[in-house]
């Protein structure tokens, strides 16, 4: 599935006086706008900046993305690589120019509200992304949303998975203010777990159509001897509890294992906690395949983070009071599914890492008993068609990482946007 689809862009409107040439058969977007999985129409704000229009340029940004603030912060901006400058001079920073736009003005410049025009209602169950996102889209729609949260306080991964010196708090809830400013029709519930405080056989009963959106949650385990040691954490457990305050006694090394976004967060995250001196994150492919964004990798190396590269874990066990990761080198073999070289084990190069915390960034999983008594779940993700975005139960659909396993910001908001369609298409 790719996001570089035009067909996903609704065109604007020309301007007044000016022709108007997307219907012709040759008219081609601007690529970053193409590249965006939201659509924004970045050549638009950006030509508003130019003329010194913020509250235009503020249009521009959130009329397909109400998480502009958060965007300007933490976005991956697939939008920067496909601009047509990155061959000349380099790209556009498109991303810091929405920052500026949405710093300027977004905490003073209100849309107007929409009101509740259809008499169905929807129930949307987890207010990350895809969630708010999906909800957004229905109350502009005139729908009554109802958003089931399971925590008490909205947000998903962006409040509990981003640290806070990389998305402060307040702006996330800076977006999700405006969000509920402009969208009345949008009703919160909080600390209501599904399964726990409130049934999906509730929820159908109270709402024409239920939205899954429970994200990933969990982290998944590395199965590997000795992972049950309590000085072994999951990389997404161990960020959720630091956004909710928590600032434990580290040990002076870590070992972070992954090499993707949660890796570099729980690798910078815990170089600031007291008692840490240092982090070394283990991955088993080479520098040139790590997952992990390019700016992020930049930030963790100047950090003083050390990055060992090729070696993959095979145990933990104990060496005095600390743990020792047993690990073996790899070398590149071919090349997987997702086009990455495989990781190949080096015969008789074990060989082990004393640290006193381990923790594990191997992947996200979602986890619901209740889904999976309903036979809704499909191993570690919500079974759910990408054609309709629906279940094997009509009347509920889902999005996010939850249904279609972890990705970005952007790209499980562009879920919730799709699900927000076609929910609005049983009307």
């Amino acid at each position: 599935m790719s996001v570089y689809d035009i067909n996903r862009i609704k065109m604007p409107e020309a301007p007044q006086g000016a022709e108007d040439h997307t219907g012709q058969t040759h008219f081609v977007p601007a690529p970053c706008q193409v590249a965006c999985p939201v659509g924004t129409d970045a050549p638009s704000y950006i030509g508003y900046i130019w003329e010194g229009k913020l509250e235009q340029a503020f249009e521009a940004i959130t009329s397909t993305n109400p998480f502009s603030s958060i965007c300007g912060r933490v976005c991956d901006a697939p939008c920067e690589p496909a601009c047509r400058r990155t061959s000349s001079d380099g790209a556009v920073q498109i991303r810091n120019l929405k920052r500026y736009v949405m710093d300027a003005v977004g905490h003073t410049y209100d849309l107007p509200a929409v009101e509740v025009t259809q008499s169905q209602t929807v129930a949307v169950v987890g207010s990350g992304p895809a969630g708010l996102v999906a909800a957004h889209d229905l109350a502009v729609a005139g729908y009554e949303v109802h958003v089931y949260e399971m925590t008490d306080r909205l947000g998903g991964m962006m409040i509990w998975g981003i640290p806070a010196f990389r998305l402060p708090p307040e702006i996330i809830q800076e977006d999700i203010d405006r969000l509920t400013k402009r969208c009345p029709g949008i009703k919160i519930h909080l600390n209501a777990e599904l399964g726990k405080d409130v049934s999906l056989d509730e929820l159908k009963t109270r709402h024409d159509a239920v939205l899954i959106t429970i994200g990933a949650w969990w982290g998944k385990r590395m199965h590997i001897p000795g992972e049950d040691d309590p000085r072994v954490v999951d990389g997404v457990g161990f960020l959720r509890r630091v956004n909710d305050g928590e600032r434990p006694q580290m040990p002076e090394t870590v070992v972070v294992v992954g090499g993707g976004d949660v890796a570099m967060d729980a690798c910078r995250a815990a170089l600031r906690l007291p008692g840490c001196r240092e982090v070394k994150v283990v991955y088993r492919r080479g520098p040139e395949e790590i997952p992990a964004r390019e700016i992020e990798l930049h930030h963790a190396v100047k950090e003083g983070i050390e990055f060992i590269y090729n070696t993959q874990q095979i145990a933990i066990g104990e060496s005095g009071p600390g743990l020792v990761l047993q690990c073996v080198r790899t070398e590149s073999g071919e090349p997987d599914e997702d086009g990455r070289r495989r990781p190949v084990v080096v015969p008789s190069s074990e060989h082990t890492i004393n640290c006193g915390l381990v923790i594990a960034a191997v992947g996200q999983q979602s986890e619901c008993d209740h889904l999976g008594d309903l036979s809704l779940m499909s191993a570690d993700r919500v079974a759910t068609e990408w054609t309709s975005m629906r279940t094997g139960d009509p009347q509920v659909f889902a999005a996010g990482d939850g249904a279609f396993g972890g990705s970005t910001i952007v790209m499980a908001m562009s879920h919730g946007q799709r699900a927000a369609y076609y929910i609005k298409a049983l009307n």
